[in-house]
């Protein structure tokens, strides 16, 4: 299992914008957010291959935090590897079309 479970610090950003927050990883769940946005999803691996499906939402109307994707509510797919507690993917979503994301996850804890 090249994935650890555990909660890892995230970091992301199109071309509209950057953004950061936390997420958890564990038995096939992906779970985090960070002040306004919320991450829901599963993910696969095989070997160090990393996948997810992930949807975005809001769960706090501010104009502090704007979504990457321009919109509020999004499904993103994700494809990457992880690497000694880094997993870097790359990704899109079909509610936000041509639109990339880069993401950028770290292990901060167990």
């Amino acid at each position: 299992m090249a994935v650890q479970e555990g909660t890892y610090k995230a970091e992301f950003g199109t071309t509209l914008g950057i953004g950061s927050g936390v997420v958890v990883i564990c038995g096939g769940k992906l779970r985090g957010g960070n002040s306004a946005m919320l991450y829901v999803g599963s993910y696969q691996e095989d070997r160090d291959a990393f996948s997810a499906e992930i949807r975005v939402t809001r769960h706090t109307p501010t104009l502090a935090v704007e979504s990457v994707f321009g919109k509020d509510d999004v499904s993103v797919s994700l494809t990457g590897v992880a690497i000694e507690g880094t997993i870097s993917l790359l990704g899109e979503s079909p509610d936000a079309p041509g639109i990339k994301v880069r993401v950028t996850l770290v292990r901060v804890a167990d």
